[in-house]
């Protein structure tokens, strides 16, 4: 099973959207949330779709929360570049993973590698 995050009626820019696998988990509460939803769309607002994607529902979630400051979903997506980097996820399935040129990942992220330039840095050791 996949999640297809191109937006329908939307035209195909250049921004990237993935197709992902689902995982066993989420398929399983997605199943729940359909057989539980007002209409034939899981996230829903009045029992209509919600007009302009996921976007409005994670910003009425960020709302909610208090915070000071207004999380973007691009934050979400720089913390799991991050943690790949940091879990040395091969650079290719994070790229395809993220809908994110290898380049750019190599050029933002790979500082969060543990092991980037530790050999070099043992070749300075007296």
């Amino acid at each position: 099973m996949l999640i297809d995050f191109p937006e329908q009626d939307k035209p195909i820019t250049s921004k990237r959207r993935s197709v992902l696998p689902i995982t066993k988990t989420l398929r399983r509460d997605m199943d729940v949330a359909q057989a539980n939803a007002l209409g034939p769309n899981v996230v829903h607002w009045h029992g209509k779709a919600v007009p302009t994607g996921l976007r409005w529902s994670f910003s009425k979630a960020c709302q909610r929360t208090g915070l000071s400051w207004k999380p973007t979903p691009h934050h979400l997506k720089h913390s799991v570049v991050s943690w790949f980097a940091m879990d040395r996820v091969p650079i290719y399935q994070a790229a395809d993973w993220l809908a994110t040129e290898p380049a750019t990942l190599r050029r933002v992220y790979r500082k969060f590698d543990p092991t980037y330039l530790g050999s070099i840095a043992d070749d300075f050791e007296l």
